[in-house]
């Protein structure tokens, strides 16, 4: 088995990202660079980052979103990454990874790798939570020969 050596990263909202609004935590764009920045001195594969559009509470996610992830898994895959980690909240993650476990069926035999779809427990933008550091421990788990689903604390 072989481990990842260029991943992609889909942001699609949820709490991992989410920051303070006038409604309370609310999805937020430029998780990116703050994911850069605490991923810094850590050893990760290399990797790629697109973030889902619109962002969304993963209460709000649809089939017709579940289309949109496909396209950009399928998309990543064309580009050559040979690991995926989909970044996704709580509510709907089950209902998310069962619906992209059978839309992922027809990928090339010689793309076979896992689409961990993570959840974390808390935003990082709130103070002392750094969620995005535990990825080298995920990142670990990536083999090019199963489908699965990490929850991460």
């Amino acid at each position: 088995m072989q481990s990842a050596n260029n991943v992609m990263v889909l942001y699609t909202g949820g709490t991992i990202g989410m920051q303070a609004s006038a409604n309370g935590l609310a999805p937020a764009s430029g998780f990116e660079a703050r994911m850069r920045e605490q991923l810094a001195e850590h050893p990760v594969p290399a990797w790629r980052f697109q973030e889902m559009a619109p962002l969304i509470d993963s209460a709000n996610m649809t089939p017709a979103y579940w289309q949109r992830l496909h396209a950009a898994v399928i998309d990543a895959v064309d580009q050559g990454c040979d690991g995926m980690l989909i970044l996704h909240g709580t509510d709907t993650l089950a209902y998310s990874a069962a619906a992209m476990s059978f839309q992922l069926l027809g990928l090339p035999a010689r793309w076979c790798s896992p689409a961990p779809c993570c959840r974390p427990a808390y935003p990082t933008a709130m103070p002392g939570k750094t969620s995005v550091v535990r990825w080298p421990r995920w990142a670990k788990a990536w083999y090019r020969a199963c489908s699965c689903t990490f929850m991460a604390r």
